[in-house]
């Protein structure tokens, strides 16, 4: 069994599942787990410990000390990954890093940085950075998919 707290509040969630929080609801597997109508905090935290399926949230910072066996997304806010994510990571307005990123990895404002691997990007050169580091030949590939260099 993953832990996984929100916001301060601590779930016991199965190994491996997908963890949501939208629009004040936290599910996990795709069933409700807890609505909160009545939360008024806009901030929302969510960390997984383990493994999980996929985790998303409509806005909020994401941290997981695992993997992420699919995507990893938030509207608004942060995607760390302590492991790797073999899926796709997307936020409109954060950061995204992770030790290896096997799908797409995109970003409107903010930076994405991965240790060893990132197979796909796609970011705004204008407000965003993309690091990789150890990975032969694919600064080539992110050239050629920056519009900035495209000029």
């Amino acid at each position: 069994m993953n832990k996984v707290n929100i916001n301060g509040k601590t779930y016991t969630a199965p190994d491996g599942c997908s963890v949501s929080v939208i629009n004040n609801k936290v599910y996990f597997n795709g069933k409700l787990a807890e609505d909160f109508n009545d939360w008024k905090e806009k901030n929302i935290e969510i960390k997984v410990e383990g493994n999980c399926k996929e985790v998303k949230a409509d806005a909020g910072n994401i941290t997981v000390e695992g993997n992420v066996e699919g995507d990893a997304s938030s509207d608004a806010g942060n995607i760390t990954v302590r492991g790797d994510i073999k899926g796709n990571a997307k936020t409109d307005c954060g950061n995204i890093k992770a030790h290896h990123i096997f799908g797409n990895a995109n970003t409107d404002c903010g930076n994405i940085n991965g240790a060893s691997k990132l197979c796909n990007c796609e970011s705004s050169i204008n407000s965003s950075n993309v690091t990789v580091c150890n990975t032969k030949g694919l600064f080539k590939n992110l050239m050629s998919k920056l519009d900035f260099f495209n000029e």
